[in-house]
Protein backbone atom coordinates (compact mmCIF):
# COMPACT_ATOMS: atom_id res chain seq x y z
CA UNK A 1 0.00 0.00 0.00
CA UNK A 2 1.17 3.54 -1.06
CA UNK A 3 1.78 6.63 1.52
CA UNK A 4 -0.78 7.87 0.00
CA UNK A 5 -3.62 5.99 0.31
CA UNK A 6 -2.80 5.42 4.39
CA UNK A 7 -4.34 8.86 5.50
CA UNK A 8 -7.78 8.17 4.25
CA UNK A 9 -7.60 4.90 5.19
CA UNK A 10 -7.30 6.50 8.59
CA UNK A 11 -9.71 8.84 8.98
CA UNK A 12 -12.19 5.86 8.97
CA UNK A 13 -10.73 5.21 12.08
CA UNK A 14 -11.02 8.57 13.26
CA UNK A 15 -9.37 12.19 12.82
CA UNK A 16 -7.29 11.57 15.59
CA UNK A 17 -5.59 8.65 13.66
CA UNK A 18 -5.77 10.60 10.45
CA UNK A 19 -3.68 13.57 12.26
CA UNK A 20 -0.90 10.98 12.99
CA UNK A 21 -0.87 8.68 10.12
CA UNK A 22 -0.68 11.98 7.85
CA UNK A 23 2.43 13.35 10.62
CA UNK A 24 4.41 10.18 9.81
CA UNK A 25 3.71 10.53 6.06
CA UNK A 26 5.48 14.20 6.07
CA UNK A 27 8.20 12.76 8.60
CA UNK A 28 9.15 9.59 6.12
CA UNK A 29 9.24 12.17 3.03
CA UNK A 30 11.27 13.81 5.24
CA UNK A 31 13.64 11.02 5.97
CA UNK A 32 13.71 10.28 1.88
CA UNK A 33 14.76 13.34 0.91
CA UNK A 34 11.45 13.28 -1.26
CA UNK A 35 10.01 16.63 -2.13
CA UNK A 36 7.96 15.70 -5.48
CA UNK A 37 4.90 14.78 -2.66
CA UNK A 38 6.08 16.47 0.63
CA UNK A 39 4.09 19.81 -0.52
CA UNK A 40 0.57 18.05 -0.51
CA UNK A 41 1.68 15.83 2.30
CA UNK A 42 2.11 18.80 4.64
CA UNK A 43 -1.09 20.03 3.53
CA UNK A 44 -2.94 16.98 4.20
CA UNK A 45 -1.42 16.93 7.36
CA UNK A 46 -2.03 20.54 8.22
CA UNK A 47 -6.11 19.30 7.88
CA UNK A 48 -5.68 16.82 10.71
CA UNK A 49 -3.97 19.05 12.55
CA UNK A 50 -6.83 21.81 12.31
CA UNK A 51 -9.45 19.17 12.65
CA UNK A 52 -8.12 18.54 15.99
CA UNK A 53 -7.37 22.16 16.93
CA UNK A 54 -3.53 22.70 16.54
CA UNK A 55 -4.44 25.68 13.78
CA UNK A 56 -0.48 27.31 14.86
CA UNK A 57 1.38 23.91 13.68
CA UNK A 58 -1.33 23.98 10.71
CA UNK A 59 -0.07 27.25 10.03
CA UNK A 60 3.60 26.13 10.03
CA UNK A 61 3.20 23.22 8.08
CA UNK A 62 1.03 24.89 5.14
CA UNK A 63 3.86 27.80 5.25
CA UNK A 64 6.88 24.75 4.91
CA UNK A 65 4.21 23.54 2.07
CA UNK A 66 4.41 26.79 -0.01
CA UNK A 67 8.14 27.02 0.36
CA UNK A 68 8.51 23.26 -1.21
CA UNK A 69 6.16 23.08 -3.62
CA UNK A 70 5.85 23.94 -7.44
CA UNK A 71 4.55 26.74 -8.62
CA UNK A 72 2.82 24.45 -11.83
CA UNK A 73 1.63 21.87 -9.92
CA UNK A 74 -2.01 22.30 -9.58
CA UNK A 75 -2.25 19.11 -6.81
CA UNK A 76 -0.36 20.85 -4.45
CA UNK A 77 -1.21 24.64 -4.70
CA UNK A 78 -5.00 23.83 -4.40
CA UNK A 79 -3.86 21.45 -1.26
CA UNK A 80 -2.22 24.53 0.13
CA UNK A 81 -5.48 26.52 -0.45
CA UNK A 82 -7.71 24.26 0.80
CA UNK A 83 -5.37 23.40 4.13
CA UNK A 84 -4.58 27.11 4.33
CA UNK A 85 -8.48 28.11 3.86
CA UNK A 86 -9.29 25.85 6.84
CA UNK A 87 -5.97 27.77 9.53
CA UNK A 88 -7.88 30.78 8.61
CA UNK A 89 -11.18 29.55 9.28
CA UNK A 90 -10.07 27.55 12.78
CA UNK A 91 -8.46 31.57 13.39
CA UNK A 92 -11.58 33.36 12.79
CA UNK A 93 -10.44 34.75 9.22
CA UNK A 94 -13.54 34.15 7.49
CA UNK A 95 -12.20 36.78 4.63
CA UNK A 96 -8.76 34.63 3.68
CA UNK A 97 -11.07 31.44 4.72
CA UNK A 98 -13.32 32.40 1.38
CA UNK A 99 -10.83 33.74 -1.17
CA UNK A 100 -8.60 30.65 -0.93
CA UNK A 101 -11.50 28.31 -0.85
CA UNK A 102 -12.25 30.34 -4.07
CA UNK A 103 -8.58 30.00 -5.41
CA UNK A 104 -9.34 26.59 -5.00
CA UNK A 105 -12.54 25.59 -6.48
CA UNK A 106 -11.38 27.80 -9.54
CA UNK A 107 -8.19 25.58 -10.10
CA UNK A 108 -10.44 21.98 -9.16
CA UNK A 109 -12.09 22.67 -11.61
CA UNK A 110 -9.34 22.26 -14.06
CA UNK A 111 -7.96 18.83 -13.17
CA UNK A 112 -9.03 15.25 -13.50
CA UNK A 113 -8.56 13.50 -9.78
CA UNK A 114 -11.68 12.35 -8.67
CA UNK A 115 -10.07 11.18 -5.20
CA UNK A 116 -8.05 14.29 -4.14
CA UNK A 117 -10.82 16.48 -5.71
CA UNK A 118 -12.98 14.54 -2.73
CA UNK A 119 -10.27 15.40 -0.17
CA UNK A 120 -10.17 18.72 -1.11
CA UNK A 121 -14.03 18.84 -0.61
CA UNK A 122 -13.83 17.19 2.37
CA UNK A 123 -11.38 19.63 3.67
CA UNK A 124 -13.38 22.34 2.86
CA UNK A 125 -16.54 20.86 4.76
CA UNK A 126 -14.32 21.29 8.05
CA UNK A 127 -13.48 24.80 6.62
CA UNK A 128 -17.15 25.85 6.51
CA UNK A 129 -18.05 24.32 9.70
CA UNK A 130 -15.22 26.16 11.36
CA UNK A 131 -16.76 29.15 9.90
CA UNK A 132 -19.83 28.35 11.66
CA UNK A 133 -21.34 27.79 7.99
CA UNK A 134 -22.65 23.93 9.29
CA UNK A 135 -25.52 24.11 6.32
CA UNK A 136 -22.52 24.32 3.92
CA UNK A 137 -20.46 22.04 5.24
CA UNK A 138 -23.80 19.43 5.77
CA UNK A 139 -24.33 19.75 1.77
CA UNK A 140 -20.71 18.94 1.25
CA UNK A 141 -20.71 15.73 3.14
CA UNK A 142 -24.02 14.48 2.12
CA UNK A 143 -22.90 15.05 -1.82
CA UNK A 144 -19.62 13.12 -0.59
CA UNK A 145 -21.66 10.25 1.26
CA UNK A 146 -23.64 9.54 -1.90
CA UNK A 147 -20.76 9.50 -3.81
CA UNK A 148 -19.00 7.29 -2.13
CA UNK A 149 -21.93 5.01 -1.95
CA UNK A 150 -22.58 4.96 -5.53
CA UNK A 151 -18.57 4.02 -5.54
CA UNK A 152 -19.25 0.98 -3.15
CA UNK A 153 -17.06 3.25 -0.58
CA UNK A 154 -19.36 2.40 2.33
CA UNK A 155 -16.47 2.89 4.76
CA UNK A 156 -15.98 6.43 3.80
CA UNK A 157 -19.47 7.12 3.16
CA UNK A 158 -19.39 5.74 6.56
CA UNK A 159 -16.75 8.73 7.81
CA UNK A 160 -19.00 11.08 5.85
CA UNK A 161 -22.06 10.11 7.65
CA UNK A 162 -20.08 10.70 11.41
CA UNK A 163 -19.17 13.56 10.18
CA UNK A 164 -23.12 14.74 9.38
CA UNK A 165 -23.91 13.54 12.78
CA UNK A 166 -21.56 15.40 14.22
CA UNK A 167 -22.38 18.32 12.71
CA UNK A 168 -26.44 17.74 14.48
CA UNK A 169 -29.35 18.40 12.94
CA UNK A 170 -30.49 20.61 10.20
CA UNK A 171 -31.96 23.77 11.33
CA UNK A 172 -29.25 24.34 14.30
CA UNK A 173 -26.85 26.75 11.90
Amino acid sequence: MTLGFLGPLALVEGIEEYERVQREKVERFDVMGDRMYLANALAEWAVGLCAVGDAQRAREAVARGRMLARPDDRADSIALDVSEAYVAAVLGDREGAERLLARADAARDEIDMVLFAEWCWYAEAGVRSALGDTKSARAILERLAESADGRGFVRFAGVYRRELEALGAPGRD
